[in-house]
């Protein structure tokens, strides 16, 4: 039902006179008694003038913020208490119909402009090439051990789940020939899907789920290394047929995202794995995970870019980027091509209002390169590393607090045969640049990424003048440091780094 505002306004200014009214005569009521009390006053009480005159005064100044007679004569009467209960609740502010008005064509006009700016927004960021995205792997499930380092050594604080040891041989990985007939995704699933587990695992502050492939006849299975690491305390892998078996974590590498996990079971089924270079745009797909953790699934699509990239935590990847639905629990499912072999291994997607269908794989050549290095050498080869060791695990010294109050790396430890090793780096250096871009503890990584064995860059470094102890203050048993001076007295020198293969 609709009312007419002039409505309201009458009645309300109805109820105003019928205010004023009582008001002046509660007015009226107080002079009279203010004259009876003044005509009962004894020559004694006009000593007590000065004291009258600044109560008046007093009262003056209370009550000069009030905005009409109305509001201080009813501040008066609820100082006497002449209010009732049930007129309190009467005088309780209360929200007129007129106020509601005025009220509901506000909201009107914010939620009008507020539509507008978001209208805006969207559109400015719909024509920016650089669109406002999330990328991200599809789900957080073991969570990642924290990394202390102490002299040469680095150690993961949390790993309960058994490691085993590799050797060269540990599993023989080869690629298969991508030829035959194309099949259609319900012959490619019943080709791999007893191939393609799920992947349950805890650690010391949660669980999750996530998806693997088998690699081996006996139970070595690939998946990502944010599913499955040393941080879990327990791995479980459920096959298709709903068979579940304990699983252990073999290796794993955290940049390339790649772990292996073993079961003991010697008669798996492993997968056919192609070279991922062959792969084209528009080739068909299929995806077949552990999706939301609900079980085996399988979605399918294209091929949408063979070099596509997606930056996590500032690392550029080098990824198959495809339009089948990917969802929380594929991450280290297959990406099959149409002849049921594995082209890569999924680990990421795109998400967000402006985005649809953009998934990622690792390519299965990358994939296995890592597995055979990290069987191989313990490690990865081919990446930019400086071989430089920050102590952070004494909470004194200098180290810590520059990485603390300024996130930088001040270097304890030069590993012999590093990149740094028998260069002009020395302990007490603190990182500064690499070629000119300003570096942190937290984003070395993410720049050396760039590097590869082999480049060389200029490392700049801050190199102390002075000892720390000549910047220190102290308040009682209280001692502080004046590290911008510190940092402000050091000396800039650039040393050329080549970077070289070691562990």
């Amino acid at each position: 039902m609709f009312y007419d505002d002039d409505r309201f306004d009458d009645q309300d200014n109805r109820q105003s006179e019928d205010n004023d009214k009582e008001q002046n005569e509660d007015l009226n009521e107080e002079e009279k008694k203010t004259e009876n009390d003044d005509s009962s006053y004894s020559s004694d009480d006009n000593k007590s003038s000065d004291e009258d005159i600044d109560e008046y005064n007093h009262l003056e100044n209370r009550y000069e913020g009030w905005q009409s007679t109305e509001d201080f004569y009813e501040q008066q009467r609820r100082e006497r208490g002449e209010y009732t209960e049930k007129e309190e609740k009467k005088k309780d502010p209360s929200v007129t119909k007129k106020t509601i008005g005025w009220l509901v064509a506000l909201c009107i006009m914010v939620s009008l402009i507020a539509g507008i700016g978001a209208s805006a927004i969207l559109s400015t960021v719909n024509n920016n090439s650089n669109q406002t995205t999330t990328t991200s792997r599809i789900e957080t499930t073991a969570a990642q051990g924290v990394v202390e380092t102490s002299g040469t050594e680095s150690t993961v604080t949390t790993k309960d789940v058994q490691t085993v040891t590799t050797g060269a041989t540990l599993v023989d990985i080869t690629t298969t020939p991508d030829e035959g007939d194309s099949l259609t995704p319900s012959k490619i699933f019943k080709k791999v899907s007893s191939s393609v587990v799920c992947i349950r695992i805890t650690t010391s502050t949660g669980s999750g789920a996530g998806s693997g492939v088998v690699i081996s006849k006996d139970g070595y299975i690939i998946t990502n290394y944010h599913v499955a690491n040393e941080t879990c305390t327990s791995i479980n892998v459920i096959f298709y047929d709903n068979t579940e078996y304990s699983a252990t974590y073999v290796f794993g590498d955290e940049v390339a995202d790649v772990a292996m996990i073993k079961i003991e079971k010697e008669d798996c089924v492993p997968v056919e794995i192609a070279d991922s270079n062959k792969v084209e745009m528009g080739d068909g797909v299929v995806v077949i995970g552990n999706a939301l953790g609900n079980g085996i699934t399988i979605t399918s699509g294209i091929v949408s870019n063979v070099n596509g990239t997606f930056v996590l935590d500032d690392i550029a990847t080098k990824v198959i980027q495809v339009d089948a639905a990917i969802n929380q629990g594929n991450s280290g499912g297959g990406l099959f091509n149409e002849q049921g072999q594995l082209i890569g291994m999924v680990n990421a997607k795109t998400g967000g209002t402006l985005v649809d269908g953009v998934g990622y794989a690792i390519p299965s050549n990358k994939v296995v390169s890592a597995i055979k290095d990290l069987q191989t050498y313990g490690y990865v080869t081919g990446r930019a590393k400086f071989g430089l060791v920050s102590s952070r695990a004494d909470t004194t010294s200098t180290e810590y607090y520059l990485y603390a109050y300024y996130g930088l790396f001040q270097v304890s430890t030069i590993t012999e045969g590093g990149s740094c090793d028998g260069t002009d780096v020395r302990k007490g250096d603190i990182l500064y640049k690499i070629n000119g871009q300003n570096i942190t503890y937290t984003s070395l990584k993410a720049i050396l990424a760039k590097y590869s064995v082999g480049d060389t860059v200029t490392l700049t470094v801050l190199r102390p003048t002075a000892d720390i102890s000549n910047y220190e203050t102290k308040f009682g048993s209280r001692v502080t440091y004046d590290f911008a001076s510190y940092l402000e007295d050091c000396e800039q020198v650039d040393i050329e780094i080549t970077f070289v293969e070691f562990n």
